[in-house]
């Protein structure tokens, strides 16, 4: 089993963990409905009734791995974790190998590829008080992976040069996430800001 698995069936407080390929299927279909229905509809309109609906699972197997509202909502946090522990430790391997502009565009594909988990783990974060630790952890990560990614982009600079320059790169990830829907041309202008900063003032010290 994965370490992503494992971390998900911790989350599942009291419940069933799936045994078989076809449990872990079920256990995803579930996450991904609870995460398109929680960014939605927000946290309290949401029923374990419709999350059953919606993934097509029997309301009796829905609460045999998840079995409240709250657990289901742990696993999604933890499944976004994941997710973001996954997305910056490729985008920190890809400043190594990379050229700069095909860096810069795959910089906002993450971002791209983080940003449905990221309005269902927003919607969690402020409807269930998550703990301020938490959340500072989160953007540490963040913040840590893509100053790892300057450093290797440009030695050259210090490391709190790094780190201002990941700060503002950081920005940058989260309006690409935040815009995600917004269409192409929004995408094009966020998408040439990154190449931009990039050479400007990360590669070009």
């Amino acid at each position: 089993m994965s370490e992503q698995k494992n971390q998900v069936a911790e989350t599942i407080a009291e419940g069933a963990e799936p045994k078989r390929r076809r449990g872990h299927l079920r256990v995803a279909a579930i996450l991904e409905a609870a995460s398109a229905l929680f960014a939605a509809q927000g946290y309290d309109a949401v029923t374990m009734t419709e999350v059953a609906a919606r993934s097509r699972t029997a309301i009796g197997s829905l609460y045999r791995f998840f079995p409240t509202k709250d657990a289901l909502a742990d696993a999604l946090l933890g499944r976004f974790k994941e997710r973001v522990d996954e997305e910056l430790a490729a985008l920190a391997r890809e400043a190594r190998t990379l050229p700069l502009e095909a860096f810069a565009d795959s910089f906002v594909d993450h971002a791209l590829a983080w940003a449905p988990d990221r309005a269902a783990a927003l919607v969690l974060i402020e409807a269930r008080s998550v703990a301020g630790a938490q959340r500072g952890q989160l953007r540490a990560a963040l913040r840590n992976r893509l100053a790892e990614a300057v450093a290797a982009i440009n030695p050259k600079l210090s490391a709190q040069e790094a780190d201002a320059r990941a700060g503002l790169l950081q920005l940058i990830f989260k309006m690409a996430a935040a815009n995600a829907g917004e269409g192409e041309a929004a995408l094009r202008e966020i998408r040439a800001l990154a190449r931009l900063y990039l050479k400007e003032r990360v590669a070009g010290g």
